[in-house]
């Protein structure tokens, strides 16, 4: 392990007495430049660079060597190429360890001068606390020996190239659909997701039960199969990484996010950790195949029956397509608060009376405007079932029946009843997508993006 040697290659003595060096060098030309894939356990006395793929917050603890002072370390994960990633651990005073850490941030390019290189821990629990890496080895730099320094600008530029490269394979990825409907199976589970980001929140603070304040940021995701699906980071240089990212247009690679029950909206959402890597890509091929030109569900052409639905249902499966069937329930007469509800404006979330303000997580330092729609239950059959529980996206059902939520509102008991039967028992074209329960005793989503009258003759 790191600091059992008497003494490093060019003589300074392991945990050297005050007047050490306190500083973030830059590279004095000592060494030589060395690649990740050529180390070896043991001291190093060469220049290692790489862009910094994460970062962790600075933990102090007591000095139990010397009482009353303060002992600190910090992590961040350093890349040389798309296949080779390694974590590296400084150590040193508390002053010294954040002057470290405040001089660089995830995607800038770092040397590592004369590492310890060690053996990975064959105990879980001492990689629990870090990202998983592709290295047998990791590095640890102490404040009397080794360097961190931040290169300049305008150099690195080939390993800048890989803040955009996924770590792994497309095939070691989740879509957000793959989560919905693996339900259970992922309930506190690490897993890796790619998906695209719809909404960043304002940086919260956070009190912790023992009285510790955290930062956190809700950030909306979505793909062609979940138009939208929360996923909070709780790491304050994950927190400002995402200034970086433009709505609907970046892509992100996450490895090892914790997925988990959100008790308020009851519905599966995701969180990252200390394991958790995030790498933020703009490739247009990979945007193109995972953001629509509305951020709303891809719905495929592929005409269904009731029945084609229903197996997809019960088998835990998502299916989407287009449905001809005929409206067998269609409650326009029961009262307004059982046929209209509100949404918030920013995180689409359904605000119950007599609340005025979206209680979320992710709205709760603002009071976004809250917007009247239907949120009304129907019944789609045809000759093979029934479809019950089908829910129109916004303004679906307003287009249908050319009368906006509001206006409803003013409309007497009469005038109500005789809309329910312009519409009931009628013969629609229904593009519909459907996805599992995210727990199992929730329901299934049914959701109707778009519904049109079939003529007949």
């Amino acid at each position: 392990m790191f600091g059992t040697q008497q003494s490093w290659p060019d003589g300074t003595a392991v945990g050297g007495g005050p007047g050490g060096n306190r500083q973030l060098h830059t590279s004095s030309g000592e060494g030589y430049p060395a690649s990740l894939h050529s180390l070896s356990a043991g001291p190093c006395d060469s220049i290692i660079r790489g862009i910094v793929l994460t970062k962790q917050a600075v933990k102090s603890f007591v000095d139990k060597k010397n009482p009353g002072s303060e002992r600190s370390c910090f992590t961040f994960t350093l890349r040389d190429s798309v296949e080779d990633y390694i974590n590296v651990t400084c150590w040193g005073s508390s002053s010294h360890i954040y002057d470290v850490a405040n001089q660089f941030k995830i995607t800038d390019v770092v040397e590592v001068q004369s590492p310890q290189v060690s053996n990975k821990s064959n105990d879980e629990k001492d990689e629990k606390w870090r990202p998983t890496t592709s290295s047998n080895y990791y590095l640890s730099v102490s404040e009397n020996h080794g360097r961190v320094s931040l290169c300049s600008e305008g150099s690195g530029d080939d390993l800048r190239l890989l803040s955009e490269e996924p770590i792994g394979s497309a095939s070691d990825y989740y879509s957000l659909g793959d989560i919905l409907g693996a339900g259970d199976a992922v309930e506190q589970q690490l897993v890796n997701v790619v998906a695209a980001v719809k909404m960043v929140f304002p940086i919260r603070t956070i009190t912790t039960r023992n009285g510790q304040q955290m930062k956190c940021r809700d950030v909306i995701l979505f793909d062609s199969s979940v138009a939208s699906f929360s996923f909070t980071l709780w790491d304050e240089e994950l927190c400002q990484l995402a200034d970086t990212w433009s709505l609907r247009e970046t892509v992100l690679f996450i490895t090892s996010v914790k997925i988990s029950t959100n008790t308020y909206r009851n519905e599966l959402a995701a969180a990252s950790g200390a394991k958790t890597i995030i790498v933020a890509s703009r490739d247009t091929s990979v945007v193109g195949a995972l953001v629509t030109e509305d951020s709303s569900i891809t719905v495929s052409d592929q005409q269904l029956c009731i029945q084609d639905v229903l197996a997809a249902v019960s088998s835990k499966r998502n299916i989407s397509g287009q449905v001809s069937a005929v409206i067998t329930s269609l409650n326009l007469d029961e009262s307004c608060s059982q046929v209209l509800g509100r949404r918030c404006l920013v995180c689409r979330s359904k605000v119950q009376a007599p609340l005025e303000t979206c209680q979320s997580a992710s709205c709760q330092n603002g009071s976004p405007t809250l917007e009247l729609d239907f949120d009304l239950p129907i019944t789609l059959s045809d000759s093979s079932g029934s479809l019950e529980r089908c829910y129109f996206m916004p303004g679906v059902l307003s287009s249908l029946l050319d009368c906006p939520a509001e206006q409803f509102t003013q409309l007497d008991d009469n005038t109500r009843t005789n809309l329910k039967w312009r519409f009931l028992l009628e013969h629609f074209q229904v593009s519909i997508s459907v996805s599992p329960a995210a727990h199992s005793t929730g329901r299934p989503k049914c959701r109707i993006s778009g519904i049109h009258p079939v003529l007949t003759r």
